[in-house]
């Protein structure tokens, strides 16, 4: 569980698209995204999406890979069934 105390270090899943002339780059931009902090978990080529977990702190570096489209938080539900995103 994360500690409200530290909000840095919260996880967040996120679902990383990768720029459309740069798809065949799929594995590079992976291993860009790990060494700015992203835990890759999968790699889908054919939508050129890259899922994985990330510090909330380090989005913004997420968001500034070379060949990153956008990166969209995944929605996460409570015991109550309420939505948040992030």
């Amino acid at each position: 569980m994360p500690s409200k105390m530290n909000p840095e270090k919260h996880e967040t899943n996120v679902l990383v698209t990768v720029d459309e002339g740069c798809r065949g780059e799929l594995e590079v931009i992976a291993r860009r995204l790990e060494a700015a902090g992203m835990n890759v978990a999968e790699k889908f080529s054919l939508g050129g999406v890259i899922a994985g977990e990330v510090a909330s702190a380090n989005l913004d570096q997420i968001r500034a890979v070379k060949g990153v489209a956008s990166v969209e938080k995944e929605p996460r539900f409570d015991v109550l069934g309420e939505t948040s995103v992030g």
